[in-house]
């Protein structure tokens, strides 16, 4: 798997898109076409404030906007959003707070885990969670890290807002164990690029032979 280490937020968007750029291949996946690469993880330093990037398709504004509703618990009328898995699945269940109380009871737990995916309605359901599971966990430096895994991932038009939004998750955690949040690992099956987008991506990162 390509690893591709990245100094922040800013900059991962950056190399994501190019990354698609360089190695994707066009697919035509449920009807439509993508420029998709083979697996890959952007392994992330958050400790900084480099947290936007002016190659993303949506204003700096809406990014915060975005952020700032990420844990609504109430899905509204969508099918899912991650802030209702993440603090309201099922009936109620709060995963954040669960996490954060197994970290606070043992450091180096191994079980801090959120799960989004829910085999009883994802299964059926035409436009599923994309993101799948999150962890928290030391590493072998003792820094706190979040792993973050999606099967597939849109690395223009949902990548930057999806950064931000978990960059929160991170720090609401890291604070409330008393630690700075250091690394994210941001783990992608699946990272593409939708047909309609590889025009204006090319042309903003400047022309890329394939």
């Amino acid at each position: 798997m390509q690893v591709i280490k990245c100094g922040s937020i800013g900059i991962a968007y950056k190399k994501a898109v190019e990354y698609i750029l360089r190695k994707g291949v066009i697919k035509q996946i449920h009807g439509v076409d993508v420029l998709q690469a083979n697996e890959c993880a952007l392994e992330i330093r958050v400790d900084n404030y480099d947290d936007w990037s002016d190659l993303a398709p949506f204003g700096e504004m809406s990014n915060k906007t975005y952020v700032d509703e990420f844990l609504n618990p109430d899905k509204g009328d969508h099918p899912y959003t991650y802030g209702e898995r993440i603090c309201n699945f099922g009936v109620g269940y709060n995963q954040l707070n669960v996490v954060i109380e197994k970290l606070r009871k043992e450091k180096y737990t191994r079980q801090s885990v959120i799960v989004i995916w829910n085999p009883i309605t994802d299964n059926v359901m035409e436009d599923c969670p994309c993101m799948q599971h999150i962890q928290f966990y030391f590493d072998d430096a003792d820094n706190f890290t979040m792993k973050v895994l999606f099967r597939s991932n849109d690395w223009y038009g949902a990548l930057m807002s999806n950064l931000s939004g978990m960059k929160q998750v991170f720090t609401i955690v890291a604070d409330a164990i008393d630690v700075v949040p250091v690394r994210m690992v941001w783990e992608s099956n699946c990272p593409h690029i939708y047909w309609y987008n590889i025009e204006e991506c090319e042309r903003k990162w400047g022309l890329v032979n394939r």
